[in-house]
């Protein structure tokens, strides 16, 4: 499970494993809109729009 960082230090190893493999995944969908879709289902999820 990826945790939000608690402060601006850097996150930990477990997170950046994860965020490595969302990564790969994310840039193995052929559709762009697709990508551009999830990015922007995120965002919101995560509250960043």
């Amino acid at each position: 499970m990826l945790l939000p960082p608690t402060d601006k230090a850097a996150p930990g190893p477990e997170n950046v494993e994860e965020a490595d493999r969302f990564i790969d995944a994310y840039y193995k969908i052929p559709d762009v809109k697709v990508r551009r879709d999830i990015l922007s289902l995120l965002k919101a999820a995560g509250g960043a729009e």
